[in-house]
């Protein structure tokens, strides 16, 4: 469940990645004009970034709306400790 700064912070997430598609964007309809015979490269290239884009989004999304499993992840599992019995 989101609360309201993880909204704001979902917002700005979901912004930062129409401003990264934006920019792929442009750097193809680019590189389509100044090298026409290169399509299927910049196409390549496009997806690639636009898939990496995609994935930054997921991983940030998911950092903020499971702030408590991100942390359990980063300690790693738990040990069990044994106690053994004096003799």
């Amino acid at each position: 469940m989101l609360n309201s700064s993880s909204g704001s912070e979902a917002s700005a997430i979901e912004e930062a990645y129409a401003d990264e598609v934006k920019g792929l964007f442009k750097i193809l309809f680019t590189n389509l004009i100044d090298a026409p015979a290169a399509d299927q490269q910049s196409a390549a290239k496009f997806a690639a970034g636009l898939n990496r884009a995609k994935r930054a989004r997921e991983l940030a999304l998911a950092a903020i709306e499971t702030p408590s499993s991100q942390a359990r992840a980063l300690r790693g599992p738990k040990r069990s400790r044994k106690t053994t019995a004096s003799r």
